[in-house]
């Protein structure tokens, strides 16, 4: 019998084990099929490719993995891994790559960011992977914060204010950020290190957005408006399947609700104390 786990907004049965995800007693809206298929992955030049054909969303991406979503109630998600993907991969994959993009075929805003409840509300921090989002996450997490979102924000843009359901309960620091954040040693350096509830608190329910920063690099701590030209920033970490003028329209309506932000700041952990206090300030006051 598949477990049943709540992913962003929706629930997904499968066979395949996904322990950072909360296993519920709810309506099935996907059916997750998982399989390994030689050759069933053709590397695309640019590494993604997603699609609609016909009633169907089909993507392939980097030689590893690729899926079909076709129907409703429920719907269904056959996912082909190639031999050589390990384990851990596949998970990643699902969590990371998989489900996004089903979250954003069923009508969500789905963003590459990370998130924390402040005062209330879901901020999020989006950006280029290596930009310190999960590194900034956590340290807020480390204060007492919840986490909402590790690497994939998700987003109910339909409604007012917009609704940020969480996606994963884990969060993953580089070897780097692991010891300057809390002194540990990475067991592995060449891969993240995953946290987990043990270590840090992971909101459970949805809550309201609050605010979306953009990560840039920056000789001080220091937040702007993001403006009309940021929002290709945003663009280039939003998960989209149809049309970008769409993704650009939706983003708009989220800023005249919620601000935009550019959030600059040095790499370096030295800046972390100002950085922390720069965007809990924002938070009390947005």
């Amino acid at each position: 019998m598949p477990d049943i786990y709540r992913y962003g907004g929706f629930h997904v049965a499968t066979d395949l084990a996904l322990d950072v995800l909360a296993r519920v007693d709810a309506p099935v809206d996907v059916e997750l099929r998982v399989a390994r298929s030689p050759g069933a992955v053709i590397a695309d030049p640019d590494g993604v490719d997603v699609r609609r054909i016909g009633d169907a969303v089909v993507a392939r991406s980097e030689g590893e993995v690729a899926f079909e979503l076709r129907g409703a109630g429920p719907a269904r998600l056959d996912v082909a891994f190639e031999e050589h993907v390990l384990p851990h991969r596949v998970e990643q994959l699902i969590l990371d790559w998989v489900l996004p993009y089903v979250a954003a075929a069923r009508g969500f805003l789905v963003m590459h960011a990370t998130a924390v409840v402040l005062a209330g509300k879901v901020f999020a921090f989006c950006g280029a992977s290596g930009r310190g989002k999960s590194t900034l996450a956590a340290a807020l997490g480390l204060l007492g914060n919840e986490l909402a979102a590790d690497d994939t924000l998700v987003i109910d843009d339909g409604r007012t204010p917009p609704m940020v359901s969480p996606s994963h309960a884990s969060s993953r620091l580089r070897s780097d950020s692991l010891h300057a954040l809390m002194g540990r040693l990475a067991t592995d350096p060449s891969r993240k290190t995953m946290l987990s509830s043990a270590d840090l608190t992971f909101r459970s329910e949805e809550a309201p957005l609050g605010g979306i920063f953009l990560l840039r690099d920056g000789e001080k701590v220091e937040v702007a408006p993001l403006g009309a030209a940021g929002l290709s920033g945003l663009i280039e970490q939003t998960y989209i399947i149809d049309d970008v003028r769409s993704s650009v329209d939706r983003l708009i309506a989220v800023g005249d609700a919620v601000p935009l932000q550019s959030l600059r700041f040095p790499h370096d952990f030295d800046a972390l104390p100002d950085l922390l206090e720069c965007v809990t300030a924002h938070a009390r006051d947005a």
